[in-house]
């Protein structure tokens, strides 16, 4: 005979809807979450030996990784007392059973576009300058998704925060009489953030929210959620493509949920 356990994961590869439908009915996910409750967060921070800075997120079984190397080049003619980066995320070709070797698919390419966007509204790149028309820095960005099980948005967000908030750059002076770069590794500096911003992703499933998705809850659901706001409650981002309508309070709890979840992260491991 079979365990309550065993035919209750029968009947979610039967029935997956209608298995989760008889969750949500009673306030509860498969997982055993409320719908408004993150699964386990950690954080460990200088896990790549090669990079200048990084971090990792493990976010329930999902696990992203950011690491940031920083190299000098010539300013860019248009911009010559700014530096720059570039960010570029990749799903591992076995992060989950739909992944597939080969170059950054959409979701990768769309999600590369995503973070590169939010850290244009916190990040100047004119302090990477070292001297004008001459010298700066560039920053590769680089995010791989090593597990998805949904909702690698929010680890995607805070592995690059993370990691930008340990970087530090050594002082570069020009020599006078030869022109070139003397680099001073005993003197370093942090790159200055203007805010911390924190991503909330929900999944939407019969008109129902559910806070950080599982892949699962992902697969069945609409088009997830994802507000972006700072640590002080700033809205930086709402983004949605497609799905069915959200009510005007849902969309309202939403904000005003994740304006609370980025000041409670930002408390827990950036302050």
């Amino acid at each position: 005979m079979l365990s309550v356990e065993q035919l209750s994961r029968q009947i979610a590869d039967i029935c997956p809807e209608d298995h989760l439908k008889s969750f949500l009915q009673r306030d509860v996910r498969p997982d055993g979450r409320s719908l408004d409750e993150l699964r386990p967060l950690v954080l460990a921070k200088n896990v790549a030996p090669t990079a200048d800075s990084s971090a990792m997120i493990r976010l329930g079984n999902t696990k992203v990784i950011c690491g940031i190397t920083a190299e000098t080049i010539k300013p860019a003619a248009a911009t010559p007392k700014d530096g720059s980066f570039s960010v570029n995320f990749e799903f591992s070709s076995v992060c989950s059973p739909n992944a597939k070797a080969g170059p950054p698919n959409e979701v990768a390419q769309t999600m590369s576009i995503f973070l590169d966007g939010i850290l244009k509204q916190v990040f100047q790149t004119n302090q990477l300058c070292i001297e004008p028309d001459l010298l700066a820095w560039t920053l590769f960005i680089d995010v791989y998704c090593l597990e998805d099980d949904g909702n690698v948005t929010d680890a995607a967000m805070m592995s690059v925060i993370s990691s930008l908030r340990d970087l530090k750059l050594p002082e570069i002076t020009i020599d006078e009489e030869t022109a070139k770069p003397l680099v001073n590794l005993e003197k370093q500096s942090p790159v200055d953030l203007k805010m911390f911003p924190v991503s909330t992703t929900y999944g939407e499933f019969s008109g129902i929210l559910l806070l950080d998705p599982t892949a699962r809850e992902t697969e069945l659901g609409s088009s997830p959620i994802t507000v972006v706001c700072s640590e002080k409650g700033a809205l930086l981002c709402f983004n949605r493509s497609g799905g069915s309508p959200l009510s005007q309070e849902q969309v309202a709890a939403a904000i005003e949920n994740s304006k609370r979840r980025s000041s409670t992260i930002y408390d827990q491991y950036f302050a």
